[in-house]
């Protein structure tokens, strides 16, 4: 979801998609201004990843935890582009998001489009680093 060029390029308030404006670096770096994104994850689950046979991209379905102790633990569901987690052993490991972004998060019933969610947004890792011993794990 990196923006183009076209950042500078003003359309019709009509004509405009807003999954292309979300998708502008502008907006991008407003909304981080206002959305508050888990800096380190315990990962908990890594589907395997798949790469699209078009645009070779690599994305992986993660889930896991984030919080200081279990009673603020909150869960996190996100998406890995363009990078791979091991399935085994990355499980039960603290990592930091270092660069992501937001999209839409889209509703889908049966592999079938329904329309974008109201509320939250897609989290779209695009950077992450596993936290080493000796570092505050502390999330």
């Amino acid at each position: 979801m990196k923006a183009e060029k076209s950042d500078n390029i003003k359309k019709n308030y009509q004509e405009i998609s807003v999954k292309e404006l979300l998708a502008m670096s502008a907006v991008q770096e407003a909304i981080k201004k206002y959305v508050a994104v888990p800096e380190k994850i315990l990962i908990k689950g890594a589907r395997s990843p798949y790469q699209n046979p078009d645009t070779k991209l690599v994305t992986q379905k993660i889930e896991g935890l984030s919080g200081t102790s279990i009673m603020d633990a909150t869960a996190v569901g996100f998406t890995l582009v363009g990078m791979e987690l091991d399935s085994k052993n990355a499980i039960n490991k603290m990592y930091r998001i270092v660069e992501y972004t937001v999209g839409l998060e889209a509703n889908m019933s049966g592999g079938k489009f329904g329309g974008y969610s109201a509320t939250g947004l897609k989290l779209l890792v695009t950077k992450m680093e596993e936290v080493r011993n000796g570092e505050n794990e502390n999330a």
